[in-house]
């Protein structure tokens, strides 16, 4: 069984509430910058940060000699959250406000644009229904599993496979306490725009739900089954706090263990998270944050946590490309 509701909180999911189900609510702004100076000092270490800092270019000389400062501060967020996580700490925000650009996989105020995309590549035209692409055993449990979010039928059937899966992964979430409005890439991209930061993406939205949308139909009905089966079974609410809580934590244990739990799966879906949707994913992202170093300033690089660890994580994946990857946690 894949640990669904872990995914959707470490990886895409954000995209199946944005702009279709719950658009995300405004931030007051006491809570990120007029109390900000009295709560921040109280905070403690939140998420995983690490300063990255460019090779020496001539191991012949000093090392004194060694390019100046960070061109990267990674940092592995979560995509929903509640209140009570934030302020960001110390630490996490001081690196922001010493950084030239925060880049997030997608930009979360982008909510129109995520909008049009999902009526383009989430919804088939009225011609079509989610009726003629899943099995009769799995159509047949949509309805209970409607009724629990009073979700009306004719909605669900509108959606493909995977946005429906993603779409039921946040729902639950919500019902677990736990929103796209309050994860911590709408907390930073607030905090940066309030402090004339720019914001950049890595991926951006069009780009994640591209890939999403290019599931091969057994890896959507796999995904689509496995959303029902974990939220029916009561795993997807405790397995999203063990990783939220191991987020708040800056359990480094608690993330290598969803990885290793994942990379043992069988399973069409298993497969694709693994191999596109996390693996393909972190190489790509490593050639952006070159990208990045290479402009010169300072990133604040953040991406779901997932994307950090393991042999293929984007620690080790820079680390292996001659940078100097630094816990500041």
């Amino acid at each position: 069984m894949i640990m669904r509701p872990s995914l959707a909180v470490w990886t895409a999911s954000l995209l199946a509430c944005a702009g279709f189900l719950c658009p995300p609510q405004a931030r007051g702004e006491d809570t990120l910058a007029g109390t900000f100076a009295e709560k921040v000092a109280a905070t403690p270490k939140r998420g995983f940060l690490y300063r990255v800092v460019p090779a020496r270019l001539d191991e012949s000389k000093p090392a004194q000699d060694d390019p100046p400062g960070a061109c990267l501060y990674l940092y592995g967020t979560i995509h929903v959250g509640k209140a009570s996580l934030f302020p960001l700490n110390p630490v996490v925000a001081q690196s922001l406000s010493a950084s030239s650009r925060l880049a997030l996989e997608a930009d979360p105020t982008k909510q129109s644009e995520v909008a049009r995309l999902v009526g383009e590549l989430a919804l088939y035209p009225e011609s079509d229904s989610l009726t003629n692409h899943i099995p009769s055993d799995l159509l047949a449990r949509l309805p209970a599993i409607g009724a629990r979010y009073h979700l009306p039928m004719a909605r669900m059937l509108r959606m493909r496979a995977w946005m429906l899966a993603q779409s039921l992964d946040v729902l639950e979430l919500e019902r677990a306490g736990l929103t796209s409005s309050e994860g911590v890439e709408v907390i930073l991209a607030q905090y940066a725009l309030q402090r004339h930061i720019p914001v950049v993406e890595i991926e951006g939205f069009e780009e994640q739900l591209h890939l999403l949308s290019g599931e091969p139909p057994l890896v959507q009905v796999d995904e689509l089954r496995e959303s029902i089966e974990e939220i029916q079974t009561g795993r997807a609410a405790r397995d999203a706090q063990d990783l939220l809580e191991g987020w708040a934590n800056s359990d480094e244990r608690a993330v290598e263990a969803a990885l290793s739990e994942l990379s043992e799966e069988d399973g069409a879906y298993a497969h694709f998270m693994v191999d596109d949707m996390l693996y393909a994913r972190n190489r790509t992202m490593a050639d952006r944050a070159e990208t990045y170093c290479r402009e010169g300033g300072t990133t604040f690089f953040a991406v779901g946590s997932l994307h950090l660890f393991s042999h293929a994580g984007l620690v080790a994946e820079l680390t292996r490309r001659g940078y100097r990857v630094e816990n500041l946690q």
